[in-house]
């Protein structure tokens, strides 16, 4: 019991973080929930479930860095796997900064008396998403540096923004998941190919700036948590 009790005050933040993130996604879960019953003002009652699959999928690239982090391997082993644990976790990944782009719900619902509501459920959707996405962001790129060098761990962070403004775009517009690379390959593939041979479907202007968002948003929560630190040592 002690020893437990030694570890809860030792990584009380770290802890509290979790908890914190549970009851987000708990809450997120109800205003849902709310929002998709029949006593919401029914005309303008909008099938929310997706959001729900959506958080449910943007929770797993951060379990996959949380558990790499705290791999307890030796620096060969994890040199090995590190590439293939990077790579499942780039799959998933697109699906935290994706809620952001739910947002483009609310103009099919303007007129509806209560938006302020959808406003808010999507914010917090979009804000529990976005922390998720840069916490794992933050633990993979540690990993990186620490196993590969500063720049490999930044290389990580300008190659997930790109990759992930592409897989946004996949998932937006194709209508493909991060599933579908695993079920549905060939059609993925198809896809891929056809859009790339029209310069007219080409999402360059998406895709760099979603990618310029996603650097720029990952470096500001980098320096406010250097920043925290400089004050700590105050």
């Amino acid at each position: 019991m002690k020893p437990l009790l030694n570890y809860s005050i030792r990584h009380k933040f770290q802890l509290a973080l979790y908890a914190m993130l549970g009851i987000v996604t708990i809450i997120c879960f109800i205003l849902a929930k709310v929002r998709m019953t029949e006593n919401y003002e029914q005309q303008y009652n909008y099938y929310y479930g997706y959001l729900l699959r959506n958080l449910y999928l943007a929770w797993a690239p951060f379990l996959i860095a949380l558990v790499t982090y705290h791999l307890k391997l030796t620096h060969q082993i994890l040199r090995v796997i590190l590439p293939f644990i990077c790579l499942v976790w780039l799959i998933f990944f697109p699906n935290e900064p994706y809620l952001l782009t739910d947002f483009q719900h609310i103009r099919l619902y303007s007129d509806s008396p209560k938006i302020w509501f959808d406003v808010n459920l999507l914010i917090w959707f979009g804000f529990t998403a976005l922390f998720l996405g840069l916490l794992s962001l933050y633990w993979m790129r540690q990993v990186v540096q620490r196993e590969f060098g500063r720049i490999a761990g930044w290389a990580l962070v300008v190659a997930t923004g790109f990759i992930s403004s592409a897989g946004i775009y996949i998932g937006r517009f194709l209508r493909f998941n991060s599933w579908d690379i695993f079920q549905n390959p060939s059609k993925l593939i198809h896809n891929l190919l056809t859009q790339s041979r029209d310069p007219n479907a080409v999402p360059i202007t998406f895709v760099f700036l979603y990618t310029l968002f996603l650097i720029f948003i990952y470096i500001l929560f980098y320096i406010f948590g250097n920043l925290l630190r400089e004050d700590s040592h105050e």
